[in-house]
């Protein structure tokens, strides 16, 4: 018995389209059509069409890479402080801070813990905004 091959060519769609509809557009109609397929993030115009037509949905996707570069250096720049918090809690657990006073030692630790929620927080809005 051979093995088993796989098929290869063009996928099986599973929903056939048969039937070809096309409208006349003015100048100013098809320059406003071309404008939002050139915004959208859709590859091609009758993907546009039927979500705006059918589905009565169309979605817009702008980038605004000063943004993305400002998200960029501050996820970079929260990683970086994560790492100093992760440093000082192990000196502290390491008790190489022996001389400080052990009240104030109790109040650096809940302002670590206090940082380090915070941090959480905005590495957190960084992350998942990216």
């Amino acid at each position: 018995m051979e093995p088993y091959k796989k098929k290869t060519g063009r996928p099986k769609q599973e929903i056939h389209k048969s039937h070809r509809i096309q409208f006349l557009v003015n100048d100013d109609q098809k320059n406003k059509l071309d404008a939002l397929f050139e915004q959208s993030n859709y590859k091609n115009r009758t993907d546009m069409f039927i979500d705006i037509f059918i589905n009565n949905k169309y979605q817009v996707y702008t980038l605004d890479h000063s943004m993305f570069l400002m998200r960029s250096h501050l996820l970079g720049e929260s990683k970086r402080i994560g790492t100093n918090l992760n440093q000082l809690v192990k000196h502290l657990n390491r008790e190489k801070l022996q001389f400080i006073d052990k009240k104030l030692l109790l109040e650096l630790h809940k302002t670590l813990q206090e940082i380090e929620e915070l941090y959480i927080k905005i590495n957190a809005t960084l992350v998942h905004d990216s």
